[in-house]
C-alpha cells in the first residue's frame, strides 16, 4: 500500500462515516417533522379563514391577515383555547381535517365571523 494513500484511507473514512451519520440523522428528523407536518398552535388564538381575500403566508391570528385555504388550516396542529373562524359568506373547497384537541374549560371551537350567510366548507364529495 503506498503510504499517502494507507494515510488518506485511515483518515478519510471515520470523517466520511461521521458525515454520513449526521446525513442521516437530519434526514431522519426532516422527515418525522413531515411525517406530522404540523406546526403547533400556542393555544387560546384565534385563527381567521377567508378564502376570498386571505393569503397561506399570513399569520392568520387577524381577520385582515386570514389564511385562505383549508390546507392551511389542516396543517395545524390546534391547542386547548383555540378557534378558527370562517369569514362569513365564503366558500372553502376541500376537506376540514383539523389536528388537536380542546380541554374541559378550554374548547377547541369552530366557528364562522363578520356579517352574511354561514360559511359553507364544499368538501366536493
Amino acid at each position: 500500500m503506498h503510504p499517502v494513500t494507507g494515510w488518506w484511507i485511515r483518515i478519510a473514512t471515520p470523517a466520511l462515516l461521521a458525515l454520513v451519520i449526521c446525513a442521516a440523522v437530519a434526514c431522519y428528523g426532516a422527515a418525522q417533522q413531515g411525517e406530522t407536518g404540523a406546526a403547533t398552535s400556542p393555544g387560546n388564538t384565534t385563527y381567521y379563514i377567508d378564502s376570498d381575500r386571505g393569503d397561506d403566508a399570513n399569520p392568520g391570528t387577524a381577520a385582515d391577515r386570514a389564511w385562505r385555504s383549508l390546507d392551511r388550516v389542516n396543517a395545524m396542529t390546534f391547542a386547548p383555547g383555540d378557534k378558527i373562524l370562517f369569514r362569513a359568506g365564503t366558500r372553502c373547497t376541500g376537506q376540514l381535517r383539523p389536528q388537536g384537541s380542546g380541554k374541559e374549560g378550554a374548547p377547541f371551537v369552530i366557528a364562522g365571523f363578520g356579517e352574511g350567510a354561514k360559511p359553507r366548507i364544499d368538501g366536493e364529495g
